[in-house]
């Protein structure tokens, strides 16, 4: 499931996350929390053909994730990966409402998240966290991804 999840946030192949990818033996090696999957991942990787990838990888607790954040990354089309109710998600959006300030600041409330489960192919596959019925509380954190090849 974790390798299905970053192939949908990744979506390179040699990347991650089949036979041969970078990222391959980072992901089959077991099951792992997102805070563990981000420190296996950091740092420098080569893909099959030798060339090297550095992956930047910031797992966010739950009790250090703020609105921003979510709706930066979703902005800049980077969809984090979320533990919620200890399985992983994939974040690939949200309904949220946003307050300008004079001063050019921005808040954000968020009212959903929209999740893709890639444990399923069927209707379950799309989740919704809902902030009025759902547990903030079972979100474990919050894994932020990036590629870069120097």
């Amino acid at each position: 499931m974790l390798a299905t999840a970053l192939e949908t946030v990744l979506h390179d192949q040699a990347v991650c996350c089949g036979k041969d990818s970078a990222l391959e033996n980072a992901v089959l090696a077991g099951p792992l929390s997102l805070k563990e999957l981000g420190a296996r991942l950091q740092g420098r990787h080569l893909l099959s053909d030798g060339r090297p990838i550095v992956v930047s990888a910031e797992y966010v607790p739950q009790s250090s994730v703020n609105s921003g954040r979510i709706i930066g990354a979703l902005l800049e089309q980077h969809a984090p990966l979320i533990e919620w109710k200890s399985h992983v998600y994939v974040l690939y959006g949200a309904i949220f409402n946003e307050t300008r300030y004079s001063s050019g600041m921005r808040q954000y409330a968020i009212l959903s998240l929209l999740l893709i489960d890639p444990r399923f192919s069927d209707q379950r596959r799309e989740n919704e966290f809902n902030r009025q019925t759902d547990d903030w509380g079972k979100v474990q954190g919050f894994l932020m991804l990036a590629i870069a090849r120097p």
